[in-house]
C-alpha cells in the first residue's frame, strides 16, 4: 500500500525544491508550468508539471499525479478522476491552448514557504482563461468551488 500522505510531501519538497531552483517556473505566462489563476487555484500545465516537479521530488509523473488527486490537492472529475482539460489561456501579448489541471494555491504556497524559501504567496498572475472555455471548466468542477468569474477573460 502506497503512503500517499508522505508521497505528498515528496511532491510539496519538490515544487519547493524547483522553485527555489528557478522561480519562473511559476507565474510566468509562456515560460512556467502553473500560474495563479484566483486566489484558490493555480492552473497547471499538465503533464508538464507532474514531470518536472517529478524529477525534483523523485516521482514518477503518474506518481505525482496520483498522490496529488488522492490528497484533493489537484482537482479531478468524473469517475475516472480526470485531472486535465484542454482549455486556451490569454494574456498580455500571448495566448496558448494547453492542457491544464488546477491545483490548490494552498498546497503550493505552503510548499514555497515550507520548501521554496518564498516569503509571501504569489500573486494572481495576468493569464486567463478563454471565456468559451468557461462551460467546460465549470463542468469539471461540478459541485466543487470553481475559479473566480476573475480568471476569465471578458472579451475574444
Amino acid at each position: 500500500m502506497r503512503d500517499f500522505a508522505d508521497l505528498t510531501d515528496r511532491v510539496q519538497r519538490g515544487l519547493g525544491k524547483a522553485y527555489a531552483a528557478s522561480p519562473q517556473i511559476l507565474n510566468a505566462p509562456g515560460r512556467s508550468v502553473a500560474v495563479k489563476i484566483d486566489p484558490l487555484y493555480y492552473l497547471a500545465l499538465w503533464p508538464a508539471f507532474a514531470e518536472h516537479i517529478g524529477r525534483f521530488a523523485g516521482a514518477l509523473p503518474r506518481t505525482v499525479e496520483e498522490a496529488l488527486v488522492r490528497s484533493g490537492n489537484l482537482m479531478s472529475a468524473g469517475p475516472n478522476r480526470r485531472a486535465a482539460l484542454p482549455l486556451r489561456l490569454v494574456w498580455p501579448g500571448g495566448a496558448a491552448a494547453v492542457s491544464a489541471a488546477f491545483l490548490l494555491a494552498d498546497f503550493v504556497e505552503r510548499g514555497l514557504a515550507l520548501y521554496g524559501d518564498a516569503p509571501d504567496p504569489l500573486p494572481v498572475s495576468p493569464v486567463r482563461i478563454h471565456r468559451e472555455d468557461r462551460a467546460a471548466v465549470l463542468d469539471f468542477f461540478a459541485g466543487k468551488t470553481p475559479p473566480h468569474d476573475s480568471a476569465f477573460t471578458l472579451s475574444a
